[in-house]
């Protein structure tokens, strides 16, 4: 356990295929929240996401994380050192967005 990472690391991309349609994947096992925040990132633009390209661990947004239920709680099942803090909502948020930036040239 002392040798645990304190991060995931959780591989996610996107791919613009034209101007207006995009694939974004996260790994691990993401929530439908988490599909929400990241193709509000895109805007408009149509998006086809993907998750569970890899099973690092349940990838929960801020709601999980305020109402509890098994998959926030489920950090030792996945051989984390402790549970997800909130603020993740805006972390996925700002990252596809910058990355949106990024690729829509």
């Amino acid at each position: 356990y002392d040798k645990l990472e304190d991060t995931l690391k959780l591989t996610c991309q996107a791919v613009r295929v034209s101007d207006d349609f995009y694939i974004a994947t996260v790994g691990g096992e993401p929530c439908n929240g988490v599909k929400r925040i990241v193709t509000s990132a895109f805007g408009k633009k149509q998006v086809c996401f993907i998750g569970y390209t890899d099973a690092s661990a349940y990838i929960v947004d801020d709601t999980m994380l305020n109402e509890g239920g098994y998959e926030p709680n489920s950090h030792l099942e996945y051989c984390l050192i402790g549970p997800f803090k909130k603020g993740l909502d805006k972390k996925y948020y700002d990252a596809f967005a910058e990355h949106f930036e990024k690729i829509k040239k």
